[in-house]
């Protein structure tokens, strides 16, 4: 018969079957032990193989920091200060570009961006100012309106630097003067004038006939719909009513631009403030004015992010104070010192200097900081707080007449593998984070990961030391948080401490006799040393598994994953960029004001390029390509539509196309004799010809671009966005689609990659829709890889082969719920929606493996009744703690002043509930059930891997102790020889269980000692 030597503590001992799948010595009838056959027995060994490498490292790591707390304290402290302000002043970058955070690496769009903006030689790119005056919808034809359209851009132009601005631009007007240009029915009458509007119209019908025509005074064309929101005309053409004015002013993109639009932007905005207090004192309002800008936005963007800023301390005081409270639970009863108020602080403070740790080290990596990286500390927090919760559970749950290392100990070897593994897990699901293709969504992930497995390397070091801190400051019978001052003993308090150390004495002198009432006398005695957290979660756990509830709990899951099934097929993804400001911003009415009162027409460019464009048959292909484009419900054009639809937008005229039109003008001039000579001419000479004339230079001349020999290198024409709804995610993601469909069945783009196409369609809504397109696809694989590689690991790090079998329908069935339930709370797929999505993988499942693991780890001659409540009582009492820190944890969010962080808090309030319901309702009930009657390990120990790190480490104390006489036991009940007592289980196992002295108090006695310490364990 197999005899091994378990060394456990003395409060720890007693005998109990283990099945560690190898192999089980096991009573048949007769009493005689037959050897169990071992199920799985290679792959049990292994993944034993590496719970215990797992459960070594953290042990020793643990230790070796206990050891040496303050210079931890200190080192860790100063290298996350460090970390963080290095990085900060040396490779921080701040990213707030929609593009650049969204749109999908290695998407069409993003090839193309660069050689549109930078390398084509077309125009620089401009900046936009965008004016809307509206009269709530009435109409605004009116001469009193009109005048103000006249004040509106003349506060633009008069603003001091705006000439000086133009005149780094490149846009030249029909007189060849080098300005900006200015889009507005104020282009009607000469050079914008106020003075010749009133010299020409002197009533609103007046107005109404000259704002009809289809040419500005300088001869260029006029798109109404550019000028004009939601207008109509009557029969003879001529406008009846308008919803709005439409003003753009084109300025050039450099560095005087920001400083140019703030000062602008004051001066519209006391314009704006003059024209409302004149309509209350009239009492009719004549027109208001919105305005919006890229500087405005930014402005707009960069105030939310400053805004939600101080949400930051304030989780971290709420943390604070939630935590404290909880650990000072753990002093009630005991002197005042006993109180564990500044080791919750110090718990708190160890995960922040885990965050600024991580986001240092990337600050120096130069990984971009965005706003939804601002999620970070929130999703840090909650994660990191869960696993202080399961180490000072556990720490709490130790003898405390034991020496502090071997409490640390005990602790780390009971929730070594736990925390191990749920943290894989998480890190895990941001590794799979990083394939995403939307870089903002990476460069999160990278903050995650890095963070997350840096507050678990501070867990299981900085923590512990922080416990050898506090457990110092109750010996020296120091304050809890003024632990500079001693604490005031009174003959009451010494009473209580003493009686508060006589349960463990007694129980250990009870153990050691070996009688049935020594069970009962340790029973008594942890019950009454429970925490008030596991007193709760006993009283729960005995009404959870009353035979009614089982089956009541059972019915209810049930019927919620069908409804949330349900309700997980009606996600609709929606995308909003007024989401990204915040709530009482004025830029959410502006964009209402757009969306309402303005005809959704956009102008779209068709690029053209590495081909010759002087050639007739590639230049039929061009307009091939246009014409299909047109053919497009989104994208078709009519001539003149007079009186429009129920004041649907009307288009009337057809867009620009240099190759199209000219064709067009060189068949109209072949039957005029007076132009018989345009025959005789090359291409680029007709070209040049046609560019001399101020009109065509100003409709076409910005859309060719030729080389120093006149040659034609790229090309653009314009197509105009007139049948869509920009509100709906499909429609857009479907135009996508279609014109990308017509591109790659061009002759010119056939056989070349999508990056490299000749022919193709370019605007910036585009990095929305390829944003949109690429967010469905990707969560759905986020979801599927997520279950395959958490059925995975739990595959290969639970060494019990039940544990898929709990993982992986657990798992679907909290992606199911989840996904359902956000759809219930109003949320949309967008990439918002889809970072919260890839945080639920890590989060959701550690609720589920902290649970199963324990289970397993509990004592397998218990029923399944007891061990799930065992579990409950020790696990889910940390889980329920770190659980409302999670939730804590987020809360701020819903005060946010921004949509996004709203998302957020309603994704993560989500995680939290369906996490803690099924990890503390569902899967105790179904372990109560059906759960596996044999376990993982007896107690502390197995045969791989706890019993080693157990004996190792108790021989490296014993030889210290030996060594260095001084090194003894402050209970003088245990300063004797070791006691060894055989204990067998009722099935007939034998298991020698040697009881050791506990280990006195620490102190330093060589730093290579403990080194070489370290590395034997």
């Amino acid at each position: 018969m197999n005899r091994s030597e378990i060394t456990l503590p003395p409060s720890d001992i007693h005998a109990v079957k283990v099945d560690d799948g190898v192999g089980l010595e096991a009573a048949n009838d007769t009493g005689m032990t037959a050897s169990r056959k071992p199920v799985f027995a290679p792959w049990t060994a292994a993944t034993q193989w590496v719970h215990g490498g797992m459960t070594k490292a953290v042990v020793a790591s643990s230790l070796f920091a206990s050891r040496r707390p303050k210079t931890f304290v200190y080192g860790i402290s100063f290298l996350s200060l460090a970390l963080i302000t290095v990085g900060f002043f040396t490779n921080f970058e701040l990213v707030l570009e929609f593009d650049a955070v969204f749109t999908p690496t290695g998407s069409q769009p993003a090839m193309h961006k660069d050689w549109v903006y930078s390398d084509e030689g077309f125009p620089d790119t401009v900046r936009k100012i965008a004016l809307m005056m509206h009269k709530d919808g009435g109409n605004v034809l009116t001469t009193g309106a009109m005048e103000r359209v006249f004040l509106g851009v003349d506060t633009i132009r008069d603003t001091e630097g705006y000439n000086e601005l133009c005149l780094q631009g490149t846009y030249i007007d029909f007189e060849g003067v080098k300005t900006c240009r200015v889009l507005s029915a104020t282009g009607y009458f000469d050079h914008h004038e106020l003075d010749v509007f009133q010299e020409q119209v002197h009533s609103d019908e007046e107005l109404r006939q000259a704002l009809s025509p289809f040419e500005f005074a300088n001869g260029s064309p006029v798109y109404h719909d550019s000028i004009l929101g939601n207008w109509k005309k009557d029969a003879t053409g001529n406008l009846t009513s308008a919803q709005s004015f439409l003003v753009t002013v084109e300025i050039p993109d450099v560095d005087d631009s920001n400083a140019f639009e703030s000062k602008m932007l004051e001066r519209l905005d006391d314009l704006r403030r003059e024209w409302s207090q004149k309509d209350e004192e009239s009492g009719d309002k004549i027109l208001e004015m919105d305005i919006i800008t890229i500087y405005a936005y930014e402005v707009e963007y960069q105030r939310a992010i400053e805004a939600d800023l101080w949400l930051v301390p304030l989780v971290g005081i709420m943390m604070c104070s939630f935590v404290a409270v909880t650990f000072a639970s753990y002093g009630f009863g005991h002197v005042h010192a006993k109180s564990r108020t500044l080791l919750g602080a110090l718990a708190v403070l160890t995960i922040s200097m885990s965050f600024m740790a991580g986001t240092g080290l990337m600050f120096l990596c130069g990984v971009p900081f965005t706003s939804i990286t601002q999620i970070l500390p929130f999703v840090i927090f909650g994660i990191g707080l869960d696993d202080t919760y399961i180490i000072a559970g556990a720490y709490f749950r130790t003898d405390p007449t034991l020496d502090v290392l071997e409490r640390i100990r005990i602790t780390m070897v009971e929730v070594a593998h736990s925390i191990s593994l749920t943290t894989i897990t998480t890190i895990f699901a941001f590794l799979l984070g990083l394939m995403s293709s939307l870089p903002g969504v990476r460069w999160l992930c990278m903050y995650a990961f890095t963070t997350i497995f840096i507050d678990f390397v501070f867990q299981i070091t900085l923590f512990p030391a922080f416990i050898v801190l506090d457990e110092r400051r109750i010996q020296a019978k120091k304050r809890d948080c003024c632990f500079w001052l001693p604490e005031k003993q009174t003959e009451d308090d010494e009473e209580v401490q003493e009686d508060s150390t006589m349960p463990a004495i007694k129980d250990a002198a009870l153990e050691t006799e070996g009688s049935a009432g020594s069970t009962t006398s340790s029973e008594n005695s942890e019950t009454c040393t429970k925490s008030i957290p596991e007193r709760i979660m006993s009283t729960y756990a005995e009404i959870l598994l009353r035979p009614h509830m089982k089956a009541l709990v059972l019915v209810l899951f049930g019927a919620l994953f069908g409804c949330c099934a349900y309700s997980a097929t009606l996600l609709t993804q929606e995308f909003k960029v007024g989401d990204f400001v915040p709530d009482d911003s004025y830029l959410r009415d502006v964009l209402n004001s757009f969306e309402n009162y303005a005809s959704v027409v956009r102008p779209i460019a068709v690029y053209f390029r590495n081909i010759d464009q002087t050639d007739p048959d590639m230049q039929a292909q061009m307009v091939q390509y246009v014409n299909d484009l047109e053919s497009l419900e989104e994208l078709s054009s009519s001539t003149v539509n007079l009186t429009g639809v129920d004041g649907a937008p009307a288009t009337d005229v057809k867009p620009f196309c240099w190759v199209r039109d000219f064709q067009q003008l060189a068949t109209e001039f072949s039957d005029q004799p007076e132009f018989a000579f345009i025959q005789n001419l090359t291409f680029i000479e007709q070209l040049n010809l046609a560019l001399a004339q101020p009109t065509v230079r100003e409709i076409y001349g910005q859309d060719i671009v030729r080389d120093e020999s006149g040659n034609i290198t790229a090309s653009r024409c314009w197509l105009f966005l007139t049948d869509i709804d920009l509100d709906s995610v499909e429609a857009q993601i479907d135009l996508l689609h279609k014109q990308r469909a017509v591109g790659a069945t061009q002759p010119a783009n056939l056989g070349k990659p999508k990056g490299g196409w000749s022919f193709f369609f370019f605007d910036e809504m585009l990095f929305y829709w390829e944003a949109y397109d690429v967010s469905v696809k990707e969560l759905y694989f986020t979801v599927v890889s997520g279950v395959v590689a958490l059925t995975v690991i739990a595959f290969v790090l639970i060494p019990h082969w039940t544990a898929v079998c709990f993982v992986t329908p657990m798992i679907v069935m909290l992606y199911v719920n989840f996904l359902g339930t956000l759809q219930f709370f109003g949320l949309h797929i967008n990439g918002i929606f889809y970072i919260c999505v890839v945080v639920s993988v890590g989060l959701l499942v550690d609720f589920l493996l902290h649970i199963l693991m324990r289970y397993y780890e509990t004592s397998p001659d218990k029923t399944r009744n007891e061990r799930v409540k065992e579990t409950l009582e020790t696990m889910g009492a940390s889980i329920m703690l770190g659980g409302l820190t999670t939730f804590l944890g987020i809360v701020p969010l819903c005060i946010s002043s921004t949509k996004i962080f709203m998302t957020v808090f309603l994704a993560f309030f989500g995680m939290v509930v369906l996490g803690i319901a099924h990890g503390l309702i569902l899967l105790p009930v179904i372990l109560s059930l059906v759960g596996p009657r044999t376990g993982l390990v007896a107690l502390h120990s197995s045969s791989n891997g706890h019993a080693e790190v157990l004996a190792a480490d108790s021989e490296q104390t014993k030889k210290r102790k030996n060594t260095h006489p001084q090194h003894q036991s402050t209970m003088a009940s245990f300063s004797t020889d070791s006691i060894k007592q055989e204990a067998s289980s009722s099935h007939g196992n034998e298991a020698q269980v040697v009881m050791r002295p506990p280990l006195g108090k620490a102190t330093t006695h060589g730093i290579l000692d403990d080194i070489s310490d370290e590395i034997s364990v």
